[in-house]
């Protein structure tokens, strides 16, 4: 029964893991646009707008990042070995990204999302259980 518990959730958080990347790398293809300018009164000079575009390879990160946990994912249905090493990898990858998302752009801006990395974290967890429970 647990096993079937954890291959369900492997499922959904694969499908929501697939719908968060898909909006990461809208994000990461658009960009944003960020008004500096000054609070006080006296200055009356409009702020000025600066458009934010992120690099080409970030993008290809986050598709390969989603790929490797996919593939994963796959796997870890099959209850296979690499699915844990896989997913365990684009787990650190997700979270080097992550560091340089946020020493890169700052907290606010940041392209990859806590909710990325929570959701990368369970899948891990899931796809560990479901191959520690093959083994026994």
């Amino acid at each position: 029964m647990r096993s079937a518990v954890a291959r369900v959730s492997l499922v959904v958080l694969g499908t929501y893991l697939l719908a968060l990347t898909y909006l990461e790398w809208r994000w990461l293809q658009t960009g944003y646009d960020m008004k500096i300018g000054f609070i006080d009164p006296g200055l009356a000079a409009p702020p000025s707008v600066v458009h934010v575009s992120f690099p080409l390879w970030r993008q290809s990160a986050a598709c390969g990042i989603a790929t490797l946990i996919l593939s994963g994912i796959v796997l870890g249905l099959w209850r296979r070995l690499p699915a844990v090493v896989l997913i365990g990898f684009a787990l650190a990858l997700t979270v080097l990204t992550g560091v340089w998302d946020v020493l890169e752009y700052g907290t606010l801006h940041s392209p990859t999302t806590a909710k990325v990395v929570v959701t990368t974290v369970l899948t891990f967890a899931s796809a560990f259980y479901l191959h520690r429970t093959s083994t026994q």
